[in-house]
């Protein structure tokens, strides 16, 4: 008769945060923004983050307008990005208009990632791309929005989130103006929406769904605001071809030209 010992049960590595700040020499402890891992004001800093963190952790971006000149791709890692507040935290992704307002259509996309991810406390703006998503583009996962703002973020399907035909975009306490698709999902394209205690402001779609975009699947709003959003074809505000559930919500001067 044999008895073995049980096998050694082993803790999981506990979560980490990684702190980005666009001054200061980081001095390894990364304690805080004053003491942070990583430093630079472009894409660089958060970009070593990513690489640097395994599932489970958060990169904290400190307060300061962050030119990103290469998009940040977290890969297949499961991660938070938390900003220090929507108004100072700001990731630009360098596009600029002329003086009738015309995209100048020299910027890049901003954020991209395989894995579910939670984002919070983050402006995204100025971000650009020709196909899919400009601000943050996912690849059908679970992806939270939380406390962040969108603002004259550009492409195809989704300009400001972009998250394939079969995602989930969890939105709460978030702000998307002056967003534009040249086809479809002003501010949003996804499969699911969940939107709550957010405003979605003169977004425009070429096609459908002035704000938030969906091709067979459900968007539920809560609590939520939608104004002066256009499509040209259908949806005005919300285009779905499946459910839509909307409670304590105002929609106003949302328009469609079909």
């Amino acid at each position: 008769l044999f008895v073995g010992a049980p096998a050694p049960v082993y803790a999981a590595d506990p979560a980490v945060t990684y702190y980005v700040a666009q001054t200061g020499t980081p001095d390894g402890d990364g304690s805080s923004c004053t003491n942070p891992d990583f430093s630079g004001g472009d894409h660089n800093p958060i970009t070593a983050a990513s690489i640097a963190a395994t599932d489970g952790d958060t990169i904290y971006i400190c307060a300061g307008t962050y030119a990103i000149e290469d998009r940040i791709n977290l890969g297949h890692k499961l991660l938070t990005l938390q900003g220090a507040g929507a108004g100072v935290t700001i990731l630009d992704g360098g596009n600029t208009f002329n003086d009738d307002g015309i995209s100048n259509n020299n910027g890049g996309v901003i954020l991209e990632s395989y894995r579910a991810m939670t984002v919070r406390g983050i402006t995204f703006q100025n971000a650009y791309h020709d196909n899919n998503g400009s601000a943050i583009i996912v690849a059908d996962v679970a992806l939270q929005v939380l406390s962040s703002s969108f603002l004259n973020n550009i492409a195809e399907y989704g300009a400001a989130i972009y998250n394939g035909d079969d995602g989930t975009v969890t939105i709460t306490d978030s702000r998307f103006t002056s967003n534009a698709a040249s086809d479809s999902g002003g501010a949003v394209w996804t499969k699911t929406a969940l939107v709550s205690d957010s405003t979605f402001t003169n977004n425009d779609a070429a096609n459908n769904g002035g704000a938030i975009g969906t091709d067979y699947g459900n968007v539920t709003v809560s609590n939520s605001t939608f104004t002066g959003n256009t499509a040209g074809d259908n949806g005005g505000a919300i285009y779905a071809t499946d459910t839509v559930t909307v409670t304590g919500s105002t929609f106003t001067d949302n328009s469609a030209f079909a």
